[in-house]
């Protein structure tokens, strides 16, 4: 008893010393926490100032004015396709198709109540008009020059700005202020890692020493039951 006892004041002094070591880890790793943070925060705020930078400069407005008005372009062409069809027989005869499968369908709709099955029908008779109406309008507009030259004025434009961010972005990467503000977060990130690990070491030698001190105790308490048991004999 009194050697376990021993053990448990031995025990109990490194214990508090360890729980003393706990508290200051912990700060430690708090401390480490905010500097990795710091850290991390002036990496993005350097990366967004560089971005909306990028972003309001001459090139880059360029490129998107030159998509708008590509875009505006194509817009232009396929309009004057569409009103040209207005005086083509073909499609003015689909356009009125499309009017009257639709007025057949809308009294449909307004029997109360509806024929289910004649509705069904007669939805689709409507969406077959649409379908070739369309059809005929995306034809003419295929076969139309200045629309695809439009189209691929657009598809050029979107790819040009593309090509602007792509190398933004490889260069901003490899500059020099991102690479020492993103080692600096290495860094930080290196050292509360080790901070983690001297918390948890410490927190492992705080809890074996209260496990230890438990299985002691029980082992007083037993033999001091035997004692007294063999005392009463």
């Amino acid at each position: 008893i009194a050697q376990a006892q021993a053990a448990i004041a031995a025990l109990t002094v490194d214990q508090q010393a360890a729980s003393a070591q706990m508290a200051k880890a912990q700060a430690d790793v708090a401390n480490v926490q905010r500097k990795v943070a710091s850290a991390t925060t002036a990496a993005d705020q350097f990366r967004a100032q560089a971005t909306a930078g990028f972003l309001a400069g001459p090139a880059y407005r360029a490129a998107t004015n030159e998509i708008n008005d590509a875009q505006a372009s194509q817009r232009s062409a396929q309009e004057a396709i569409a009103a040209q069809l207005q005086g083509d027989a073909q499609y003015m005869q689909l356009s009125a198709e499309v009017e009257r499968t639709l007025a057949e369908l809308n009294e449909l709709r307004a029997d109360d109540p509806p024929d289910q099955n004649a509705l069904a029908a007669a939805s689709a008779a409507w969406l077959d008009a649409k379908n070739a109406q369309s059809k005929r309008l995306n034809e003419t507009m295929k076969a139309d020059a200045s629309i695809t030259a439009a189209g691929h004025r657009v598809a050029a434009a979107i790819q040009a700005r593309q090509a602007l961010v792509n190398s933004f972005n490889h260069d901003l990467a490899a500059s020099p202020q991102i690479a020492s503000l993103n080692a600096n977060v290495a860094n930080e990130k290196t050292e509360l890692a080790s901070a983690a690990a001297g918390l948890a070491s410490v927190q492992a030698r705080r809890d074996s020493d209260l496990q230890q001190i438990g299985q002691l105790q029980s082992t007083i308490a037993a033999a001091q039951q035997a004692a007294a048991a063999a005392i009463a004999d």
